[in-house]
């Protein structure tokens, strides 16, 4: 009797965590893997797709996950410029090959408190 095991692994991308703070200034990070080993090298782009234009990818905007590392985190870093406004929030996009995830958020917070008079 022969058995063949048929691949039924469904490939996403894991971010961690989904929503995201940064202050005005400053940066802050998130984390990405992939849910299930690829056959090939898998090549995902991280770019702000809507929202603030005050933030951006600074570190990570491109990931390589291979066949030994695609379970360990790959580091994304998004920076936040003083300009002394509070704009809202940015929309990440992830995506690579047959894969994309945007489901998250990256929100801007003041880097001080608004002045009362």
């Amino acid at each position: 009797m022969a058995a063949t095991e048929a691949d039924n692994d469904t490939q996403s991308l894991l971010v961690n965590p989904t929503s995201l703070s940064v202050n005005e200034g400053g940066s802050n990070s998130f984390a990405v893997s992939l849910s299930a080993q690829p056959t090939a090298d898998v090549t995902v782009t991280v770019a702000r797709t809507a929202g603030d234009n005050d933030l951006t990818v600074s570190d990570g905007a491109t990931l390589t996950f291979t066949t030994v590392d695609w379970d360990q985190d790959q580091s994304v870093a998004v920076t936040a410029i003083d300009d002394g406004y509070f704009e809202a929030m940015g929309i990440p996009r992830i995506a690579g090959g047959n894969l994309s995830w945007s489901e998250g958020t990256a929100s801007e917070r003041p880097a001080r408190a608004p002045c009362r008079r």
